[in-house]
C-alpha cells in the first residue's frame, strides 16, 4: 500500500512536464508584471498611511516592484518558450511573492497582517508557477527568513501556532487546486490526441486501400491496349500522389499536435540541407505546382533547433502559400512561390513568398493565434501558431507581409553563424524544382 502510494507520488512529481509560466500568453505576462508593480506601491501606501506597520521600506518595496517592469515591456508572443524569459520569469516571482514576503514578515514580528498577506501570497503563488516550483520557492523562503530572523530581535520563535495552521492550509488548498488544474489539461490534451489519432487511423485505412487499387489499375495496364496503358498509369499516379499527400498531411497535423510534448531540441541545423529536403519531399499535387517553385540561394547558414520541428515548420507554410495559390486560380509559373535563403550580419533569413491571393490587414495581426485560420478565404494561418512557437523557443523571430491580391511573404529569421568554405553555395544561385 505505501510502496503503491510513493510510487504514485513519484510519478505525479517528476513525470508531469515542468510548467514554469502557467497559462503562457504576452497579456498573462504583462498583467503579471503591471499587478505587482502597481499592487506593491499600493500595499505601500496602505501600510504607512492607512494601516500604519512596524516595518515599511519605500525603497525595498520600490525594487521588489520593479523586478516585473520586464514583463510589460517584453514584446514578442509566446516568450515563455524562451529559456531566458522562464528563468527570469520564475525569479520574478519568487522574488515578489515568498522572498518578499516572508522577509516582511519577519521584520513585522509576526503581524497578524502579515500573517494574512502571506497565506495570500502562497494562494496566489501557485497560479502563476508550476506546483512544484512554487513549493520549492516557498521552502527556500521560508529557509532564508529563518536564517535573517534568527540574527535579529524581530522574529518571534517559536512560530504562533495557529499561523502555522493558516500557513499549512494555505498550502493545502493551492497543493489541490493546482493538482486539479494540472490533471484537467494534460486530460484535455491527451482527449485531443486521442481523437486525433483515432481519426488519422481511420482515414489511413481508406487510403491503403486507395494505394492497393493504383497497384492494381498500373498491373492491369500492362495487359491493355497500349493506347490505353499511358492513360491507365497516369490515374494510378495521380491515385498514389493523392494517397501520399493525404498521409502528409496527417502526419502533419499529428506533429502539430504533438509539439507540447516533444522534448527541446538544440541540434545544428544547415538551412540549406533543411530546404532542401524540405522541398524534395513535399506531395506537390502535380508537376506544374512542383515546377512553379523557385529557389533563391544566397548564402547558407547554420542554427540551432529541432531538425524535425523546423521541417514541420516550413511544410505548414509552403502547404499554406500552395493553399493561397489554389484559390488565386493560379497557373503556377515559375517564381509564383518563391523560397530565398541568406543571410545578414549574424542573422540568418528564409522566405517563402507566394503570388496567392494575400492577407487582410486585420487578419494580419490574428494569424499567428492557437486555432486562428483564414483557411476559408486565403489557405493561410493553418499551423501559425505552432510555427510562432517552434521558431522562437530557438530564439528566431517569424515575420508576416502581405497585401491583398498581391500574394504574402512570411519570414525566418534565426540568430546564426555562416557555413564553412566548403559548405558555401555560389552567391545568388537560382534554381527551379526539377519534376518529382
Amino acid at each position: 500500500m505505501l510502496y503503491r502510494a510513493w510510487n504514485q507520488l513519484k510519478h505525479w512529481i517528476a513525470t508531469p512536464e515542468l510548467e514554469v509560466i502557467l497559462h503562457p500568453s504576452r497579456k498573462r505576462l504583462q498583467t503579471t508584471g503591471v499587478f505587482g508593480f502597481i499592487g506593491h506601491l499600493m500595499f505601500w501606501w496602505l501600510w504607512v498611511y492607512v494601516v500604519p506597520q512596524p516595518y515599511e521600506d519605500w525603497r525595498i518595496r520600490l525594487l521588489v516592484a520593479s523586478t516585473g517592469l520586464g514583463l510589460i515591456f517584453w514584446k514578442k508572443e509566446s516568450a515563455w518558450h524562451s529559456h531566458w524569459m522562464q528563468k527570469y520569469f520564475s525569479l520574478t516571482c519568487w522574488i515578489q511573492f515568498p522572498a518578499f514576503f516572508s522577509w516582511m514578515y519577519v521584520m513585522n514580528g509576526n503581524s497578524s497582517i502579515w500573517m494574512a498577506s502571506v497565506a495570500v501570497m502562497i494562494v496566489l503563488y501557485y497560479q502563476f508557477t508550476d506546483w512544484r516550483l512554487a513549493s520549492l520557492g516557498l521552502i527556500l523562503a521560508a529557509l532564508v527568513a529563518y536564517a535573517i530572523g534568527s540574527q535579529t530581535s524581530e522574529l518571534l520563535l517559536p512560530v504562533p501556532i495557529e499561523h502555522m495552521i493558516v500557513f499549512g492550509f494555505a498550502c493545502g488548498c493551492s497543493l489541490l487546486f493546482a493538482f486539479s488544474s494540472a490533471n484537467l489539461r494534460r486530460e484535455r490534451l491527451r482527449q485531443s490526441l486521442t481523437v486525433i489519432g483515432i481519426m488519422a487511423h481511420e482515414l489511413r485505412t481508406p487510403l491503403a486501400t486507395m494505394a492497393l487499387i493504383a497497384q492494381a489499375i498500373r498491373l492491369e495496364s500492362t495487359a491493355q491496349d497500349p493506347r490505353h496503358q499511358e492513360r491507365l498509369e497516369e490515374l494510378a499516379s495521380r491515385m498514389e500522389a493523392l494517397a501520399r499527400t493525404i498521409n502528409h498531411h496527417i502526419d502533419l497535423q499529428m506533429s502539430n499536435a504533438r509539439y507540447t510534448f516533444q522534448p527541446p531540441s538544440n541540434e545544428l541545423i544547415s538551412a540549406h540541407q533543411l530546404v532542401k529536403r524540405v522541398l524534395d519531399e513535399y506531395p506537390f499535387g502535380s508537376r506544374r505546382e512542383r515546377q512553379c517553385v523557385q529557389l533563391v540561394l544566397h548564402s547558407d547558414f547554420w542554427f540551432h533547433g529541432s531538425p524535425r520541428q523546423f521541417i514541420q515548420v516550413l511544410n505548414n507554410l509552403i502547404k499554406n502559400a500552395m493553399h493561397s495559390l489554389k484559390t488565386a486560380q493560379s497557373r503556377y509559373a515559375l517564381g509564383d512561390l518563391r523560397v530565398e535563403l541568406g543571410m545578414r550580419g549574424s542573422i540568418g533569413r528564409i522566405q517563402i513568398t507566394d503570388r496567392g491571393v494575400g492577407i487582410n490587414a486585420s487578419q494580419l495581426k490574428l494569424i499567428f493565434e492557437p486555432f486562428f485560420s483564414t483557411a476559408n478565404e486565403t489557405g493561410h494561418g493553418l499551423g501559425l501558431a505552432f510555427c510562432k512557437q517552434v521558431v522562437e523557443a530557438a530564439q528566431g523571430e517569424i515575420m508576416v507581409s502581405s497585401e491583398p491580391a498581391m500574394g504574402a511573404t512570411f519570414t525566418l529569421q534565426m540568430p546564426c553563424q555562416p557555413a564553412s568554405s566548403e559548405e558555401k553555395l555560389k552567391p545568388h544561385e537560382v534554381s527551379p524544382l526539377s519534376p518529382a
